[in-house]
């Protein structure tokens, strides 16, 4: 009897061990085609790639969609454009109006063949300030993270009409994960610093319209966008700047300079260092000098001196090459 009732309790035992099993494997199934479907969607979802100006000033945008869909860009209720992808998913949609100056935040939605939609996981804001390429910065907003740029290089973009004259973004740096924002404008004036939602800081400008705005704050590595406001003493909004700013490593301190509103890079001088030395640790070629002080001439007015802990601003490569196509630049003799 014992042992017929031990068989007994071993076929129970085992035929839960393989229901277990069973449900096991419905789950494993289950999750599975779960995140397949995730992935699927993802795949099919549109996505912005670049977002530029032409010739003309219309807005010319290249992305991925489905294959052979159709491709719309919508600002809030508004369709802006539409397009159709090629076979391999691949499109460019030319908006037939020119965006007026402003800021705008678009969408994708693209329609495949059997008429279901997928709208873009990303959206786009994109900041008109003038007519040019130059004039339009276009950054992708990533809900996991931090924005990317897709236009042509950004600048500080104004926004508004009557922006003071004075008021300016000098230097970003980031380092221990410390945030400040320098800059400058009238004296005594208010600023104060967003990231999207969020406030960054306030401060006032000093006696010498000097101010800067720290704050702890995690940044992701990546493309970030700041909004600096200027107040004048009734509290009116007299100046808004929309900077670019990029952590190239999350750890990595970042120390970014601005000249007449675009990002620039620049070299601390060595002791031992001359023009001559720099431009050839920094461009390969020593005949590049000139570039070097023609960019730094507001604070080096000897072509031979330069000083130790001096920081210098090295314009870029494709400026010096201009410059050196003219036939304008020299070599020079340091001491």
């Amino acid at each position: 009897m014992a042992f017929f009732l031990s068989i007994k309790k071993i076929a129970v035992t085992l035929t839960l061990s393989l229901m277990g099993a069973f449900m096991l494997f419905v789950g494993i199934a289950s999750a599975q085609e779960e995140k397949n479907n995730v992935q699927s969607d993802q795949l099919e979802s549109p996505s912005f790639e670049s977002f530029m100006l032409n010739d003309d000033n219309y807005a010319v945008i290249l992305g991925k969609a489905p294959a052979n869909s159709v491709v719309e860009l919508i600002d809030g209720a508004r369709k802006l454009g539409e397009t159709n992808a090629d076979e391999k998913g691949t499109f460019t949609l030319t908006l037939q109006k020119n965006l007026g100056k402003g800021q705008y935040h678009f969408v994708l939605r693209a329609t495949d063949k059997s008429g279901k939609s997928f709208t873009s996981v990303e959206t786009v804001t994109v900041i008109v300030s003038h007519k040019g390429a130059d004039g339009l910065t276009a950054f992708m907003n990533d809900p996991a993270g931090s924005s990317r740029f897709i236009s042509n290089t950004p600048a500080i973009i104004e926004l508004g009409k009557n922006n003071d004259k004075n008021f300016d973004i000098t230097r970003i740096t980031y380092k221990n994960s410390i945030l400040t924002i320098s800059g400058h404008a009238g004296k005594q004036m208010q600023v104060i610093a967003t990231l999207g939602n969020m406030r960054l800081g306030s401060g006032k400008t000093d006696e010498a319209g000097n101010f800067s705005i720290p704050r702890f704050v995690t940044l992701f590595a990546g493309d970030h966008v700041f909004r600096v406001d200027l107040f004048n003493e009734g509290g009116e909004i007299v100046g808004s700047l929309v900077t670019p700013f990029r952590i190239g490593e999350r750890y990595r301190p970042v120390n970014q300079v601005y000249r007449h509103g675009k990002p620039v890079r620049t070299i601390i001088v060595e002791k031992g260092d001359s023009l001559s030395s720099i431009a050839e640790k920094a461009y390969g070629s020593s005949r590049y000098s000139e570039a070097i002080y023609s960019a730094n001439s507001d604070i080096l007015k000897n072509r031979d001196y330069i000083t130790t802990g001096q920081e210098l601003v090295l314009p870029e490569i494709a400026d010096v090459q201009k410059t050196d196509a003219s036939g304008s630049q020299t070599d020079l003799k340091e001491k």
